[in-house]
């Protein structure tokens, strides 16, 4: 994750709007991270219906927030499909 000192120098050449939110660029913040990532443009890459959506969850966001991924994707998943990972009802195993 790039820290402030990195995100100072990004500034304005960030174009994504999860990579504005995830290192400050632009002022962004957690509801807008959260809304980016369960209901907008990342959430199409995510396809939070679809079987594997978890690991996919894991492997974007992973790049930004290594620390505690698992529990980050726990949350998001549970806001996007309103199940909890790995429920069979989801296509868990």
């Amino acid at each position: 994750m790039a820290d402030r000192e990195t995100a100072s120098r990004i500034g304005s050449s960030v174009k994504n709007p999860a990579h504005k939110a995830i290192t400050g660029a632009g002022k962004g913040n957690a509801r807008q991270l959260r809304e980016y990532w369960v209901r907008g443009e990342g959430a199409a890459k995510i396809r939070w219906q679809e079987p594997g959506a978890f690991d996919r969850c894991m492997a974007h966001l992973g790049k930004y927030f290594p620390a505690d991924t698992g529990g980050l994707c726990h949350n998001y998943f549970k806001a996007a499909t309103g199940i909890e990972p790995g429920t069979l009802s989801h296509g868990g195993k």
